[in-house]
């Protein structure tokens, strides 16, 4: 053995949980752009369906044993959704994989595998909101604020996690984007600008620039 192979990479990055989520948001960036070449030249659904093999492709991938407890792979594959264009398609194999771990951690089996839903029902709520449906949106934010880590989980969602999600439950909670009433509004608004605050102190909640700022200083927990 030369000196060089100890210098080589002893695991293929793609297939390193560490690594993939990141992976899959540059490749989607990267096919984002082919597909928008396509679209440009007249070749709508060849671009459509090249994007949509790489999100199905990149949803199994969930299912695999290196990544079935990855929260970060699921919400990687959500921003993929949305950079090319199939938000609706990336949410209907988003919920089926919460779907799976919800039923999964709701048996006593003990080969199931312990995940914090927290950041997937934000991924599912990022993607609600780039389809407008502003009552599933908000659905997802709460699943997001009320999900709690199971035992043994070995990420669960920090403080700053549900922060975020309760701030995102904050900007939809009330009007226009709720159909409750003005009461309940108020009322959902109340609890989750206690919450935010009481997560994420550092934070100054009277200041939009503030609160801007300190989304964008966290991007990458989304």
């Amino acid at each position: 053995m030369s000196f060089f192979d100890f210098l080589k990479p002893k695991k293929d990055p793609l297939k390193d949980p560490r690594f993939r989520p990141t992976v899959i948001k540059m490749m989607a960036a990267q096919l984002a752009s082919k597909c928008g070449n396509l679209k440009a030249v007249g070749r709508e659904t060849e671009a459509r369906a090249t994007a949509l093999r790489f999100l199905e492709k990149s949803f199994q991938t969930c299912s695999e044993k290196q990544f079935i407890d990855s929260a970060e792979m699921l919400s990687a594959i959500a921003s993929a959704a949305v950079m090319l264009g199939e938000a609706s398609f990336g949410k209907k194999f988003l919920d089926a994989i919460i779907d799976l771990h919800e039923q999964t951690q709701a048996t006593k089996d003990g080969k199931a595998v312990p995940i914090d839903l927290t950041q997937a029902y934000i991924a599912s709520g990022r993607l609600a909101h780039a389809i407008r449906d502003f009552e599933e949106e908000y659905r997802c934010f709460w699943h997001a604020c009320e999900a709690k880590a199971p035992p043994n989980c070995k990420a669960p969602a920090t403080q700053t996690m549900k922060a975020i999600a309760h701030q995102f439950a904050y900007g939809c909670a009330g009007p226009p984007y709720s159909k409750a009433a003005l009461e309940e509004c108020e009322r959902r608004m109340s609890w989750h600008d206690a919450k935010r605050r009481e997560y994420a102190p550092e934070c100054d909640w009277d200041d939009d620039m503030s609160v801007l700022d300190w989304i964008k200083e966290h991007a990458a927990d989304i």
